[in-house]
């Protein structure tokens, strides 16, 4: 029996959250291998909803803190209210993702290394009919993010970059890829094995949004740990819920701050 924690955090996006919990609990009623709890943090300020979810297969725990305190800032609240030490494996999630069937049948019989830190599922976005996964297969050089740093601090020229250069790159072969060893995985759904767990233990990235794909990476690198890439288990994406209603300048400003926060302290050379 492998036993499971998925985190979850919700902002004004209870449709996509009723739907997320919906299909983790058919896909786990036809698997009887894993035990699965769910914390949801909700981080919904004005007009929350009291939640709550009659399932048969998982459970589900709701946490109401109703103050936003950001993707990873409502994941670290989640795993302070849960104990780690009785789980093999934790996913970190948006809610605007649901569950292919066989997801926790396919989970159940895969097996990893303990030098095995993160496994990144494949994921498909609906919107842009692609896979999201593998997310990257390269580090990225200290270089590369002091120039996306500064690109995200002047959103007037980060708007002519990505309007005129970023569009207009070809475009990446959109073909499954078999289980191999990666760089980075997608943000939108992340597991996390026991090792990452022993040896990093829970996330504790202090900014509001952005940069958590490169946080988990850097992490995993410093601490000796591989990010897998593993097609067999599948993910449905139907993206940016809540992250597409922020203001432009707002989002550049966050992704800047997140950039800063990795160049000076997760970094190591």
């Amino acid at each position: 029996m492998k036993r499971l924690a998925i985190f979850c955090v919700n902002y004004n996006s209870y449709s996509e959250l009723n739907n997320y919990i919906t299909s983790l609990d058919e896909a786990a009623a036809l698997c009887a291998e894993v035990s699965t709890d769910v914390f949801v943090v909700d981080n919904t300020e004005k007009d929350y909803k009291d939640v709550s979810y009659n399932v048969a297969n998982i459970r589900v725990n709701v946490i109401g803190n109703h103050q936003n305190i950001g993707y990873f800032g409502g994941i670290r609240k989640g795993m302070q209210q849960a104990d780690m030490s009785q789980y093999d494996f934790y996913v970190i999630s948006n809610v605007d993702v649901l569950v292919e069937k066989d997801f926790f049948q396919k989970f159940a019989v895969a097996e990893y290394e303990d030098n095995i830190g993160i496994v990144a599922p494949q994921i498909y976005s609906r919107k842009e009919n692609k896979h999201r996964n593998p997310g990257r297969m390269e580090r990225y050089s200290r270089r590369s993010i002091k120039i996306m740093q500064f690109l995200y601090s002047h959103p007037m020229l980060y708007a002519f970059y990505y309007n005129y250069v970023y569009k207009f790159r070809k475009p990446s072969k959109q073909q499954l890829v078999p289980r191999r060893e990666i760089y980075l995985a997608h943000g939108s759904f992340i597991i996390l094995t026991k090792s990452f767990y022993n040896r990093c233990g829970i996330v504790n990235y202090p900014v509001f949004l952005y940069g958590e794909e490169i946080y988990l990476a850097e992490l995993c690198r410093n601490h000796e740990l591989k990010t897998i890439y593993d097609p067999s288990l599948k993910v449905i994406d139907i993206d940016h819920v809540s992250t597409g209603k922020i203001k432009y300048k707002r989002w550049c400003k966050f992704n800047h701050d997140a950039l800063t926060y990795i160049l000076d302290n997760v970094l190591k050379d």
